[in-house]
């Protein structure tokens, strides 16, 4: 199994689209790339911290190629760099890791 996280907009509709995805095995939400550990949903939208919303997508890379994810993810996914943040406050900047 290979395993990549995609950050790109809410995390909640992405999770949802990849988890539908042919070889993809599992998927989970959560925080990444921020400056605090652990943070809670509250946190990340009303305190600064960085993280954006994250999906962590476990893959059989004998059935599903990463080069068919990324396309797809760049097909679905909302982009703002992390300044974007700064200026609407909100955790949807995009990322892949």
């Amino acid at each position: 199994m290979s395993e990549i996280y995609f950050a790109g907009g809410c995390f909640w509709g992405l999770e949802k689209y990849l988890a539908s995805i042919h070889g993809v095995k599992s998927t989970q939400v959560g925080y990444a790339n921020g400056n605090t550990e652990y943070p809670t949903y509250e946190e990340v939208c009303h305190h600064n911290t960085g993280h954006a919303e994250t999906v962590k997508v476990t893959y059989d890379p004998t059935v599903l190629t990463l080069e068919f994810l990324l396309d797809l993810y760049e097909d679905v996914s909302f982009f703002l760099t992390k300044e974007d943040v700064v200026v609407y406050s909100f955790p949807y900047y995009g990322g892949i890791s």
